[in-house]
């Protein structure tokens, strides 16, 4: 139904005044603005191809984030409830998050299990054989605040906390 009525607003607006006959009365005029109005808000949020840092870093501190920190490198450090996270953000508009623990060994059979037996993140050895987890959210179908969001509260809250448990019982 919304459609129909927004599809009869835009035919409205976009007909010449030329090949009207009688011109729209101002209170006809503002009828449909409303409608229009009302009909693009019912299409939900806006997506984006990417966010800058700038953006990605006022986002995290409205979520309520720490020490949200932009570096050089194109990445935002940020902390959770005493924890450091890496936000990467790449040419294409792609995310990435990071949380690295260093001091732990974990065997290679053991990063397997947890790559094997979990979604939504990556497991792996880092240079120094020091555990990471990482997850990454594609920019290419469309990104927007809501989005970005709920991909940086599940790794926080949900598989970072995993990992560290998992690490706690399985290191070395």
């Amino acid at each position: 139904m919304m459609c129909k009525r927004l599809f009869l607003v835009l035919a409205f607006l976009l007909v010449p005044m030329s090949q009207v006959s009688a011109a729209p009365s101002k209170t006809q005029v503002n009828a449909a603005l409303e409608v229009l109005q009302e009909a693009v808000k019912s299409m939900g949020p806006t997506l984006v191809s990417r966010f800058s840092l700038a953006e990605l870093e006022q986002l995290l501190k409205q979520q309520g984030y720490k020490e949200v920190k932009v570096r050089e490198s194109g990445s935002i450090v940020f902390n959770h409830d005493g924890t450091n996270y890496v936000l990467q953000l790449y040419d294409d508009g792609d995310l990435q998050l990071y949380f690295g623990v260093s001091g732990i060994r974990l065997t290679a059979s053991a990063m397997n299990e947890w790559n094997r037996t979990k979604r939504l993140s990556r497991a792996y050895l880092d240079s120094d054989d020091d555990p990471g987890l990482e997850a990454d959210l594609m920019a290419n179908g469309g990104i927007n605040e809501e989005i970005v969001s709920e991909f940086i509260k599940v790794f926080v809250n949900t598989s970072a906390p995993a990992f560290e448990n998992f690490l706690r019982e399985n290191g070395v």
